[in-house]
């Protein structure tokens, strides 16, 4: 990524060279960010080439290169500002609910400029190289390390691992039926935009955008930073148990927030929580 700055405009010239980025992710990720704009989620403009083109790819050697530009983002990002310093009452950052609700509004909009599956896809590759989708990849390395580190704790995960293909497979046998929307699908502080007052602005970053069920995208976003400690670090049993209170409260607050802008189907209902 570059950033172009002359006396009338200031760009950010985006390099891509990956296995996921193609034709149709481009043209999709610029149809997204301009639906995201209409529904009042601010992202950056795209700026067209000298030829009036979107982007302008190239090949060398077998390898395709592309690059488009945006215009540079008119807010900072959460990131960059610091959400310390504006937290509400209950010491939440105060642009959670907008975000939150941002994402129901998208939920509700139930957008289709693009068909291929963002980052977040359950139930199939994200792209080419990819064998299986990253949360059954995840979970097979976990069982993996406990089978090679730890075996004196192979029936618990022998278990844990029968309940998650069992989850597996009742969900997949009505995924083609949940309801669907393109999001953005890039969620974190480097991407989230806030205003001079601390509360959401808009987006950036949308290359890992695409279209999913709204249960699998809005369920995930609503675990939004719900861990009260540090990622790694050593919990008692105690600190444990409080943790997993503080998550089930967030993770209840924010999807009633979702709830505002986007109201879940019967069959969405039946499986929230399967």
């Amino acid at each position: 990524m570059y950033i172009i700055e002359s006396r009338t405009q200031k760009l950010v010239i985006k390099y891509t060279l990956n296995t996921f980025t193609d034709d149709e992710r481009i043209t999709g990720l610029l149809a997204l960010t301009e639906a995201y704009n209409k529904l009042g989620i601010y992202c950056p403009q795209n700026i067209k080439t000298l030829s009036g083109n979107p982007y302008y790819k190239y090949e060398v050697t077998g390898k395709i290169y592309y690059i488009y530009a945006e215009e540079y983002a008119r807010y900072q990002t959460a990131e960059y500002i610091g959400e310390d310093q504006y937290k509400n009452s209950d010491g939440v950052p105060r642009y959670y609910e907008g975000m939150f609700k941002s994402v129901g509004k998208v939920a509700n909009a139930h957008l289709n400029v693009m068909q291929l599956p963002s980052a977040y896809c359950m139930l199939e590759p994200f792209c080419p190289p990819d064998t299986t989708d990253e949360q059954t990849e995840c979970a097979e390395l976990f069982f993996e390390y406990i089978y090679k580190n730890i075996p004196q704790f192979t029936a618990e995960a022998d278990e844990l691992k029968r309940i998650f293909y069992l989850i597996k497979d009742k969900i997949s046998k009505v995924y083609h039926l949940f309801p669907t929307s393109c999001f953005q699908a890039d969620l974190n502080q480097t991407n989230v935009l806030l205003d001079d007052n601390g509360f959401f602005a808009g987006l950036i970053d949308f290359n890992l955008c695409g279209k999913e069920p709204i249960i699998n995208y809005v369920m995930r976003d609503a675990l939004w930073r719900s861990n009260i400690f540090d990622d790694g670090a050593f919990l008692t049993l105690e600190e444990y148990e409080e943790n997993d209170l503080k998550r089930r409260g967030l993770f209840l607050s924010n999807l009633q927030i979702i709830n505002e802008e986007y109201h879940f189907s019967d069959i969405e209902r039946e499986m929230m929580f399967v």
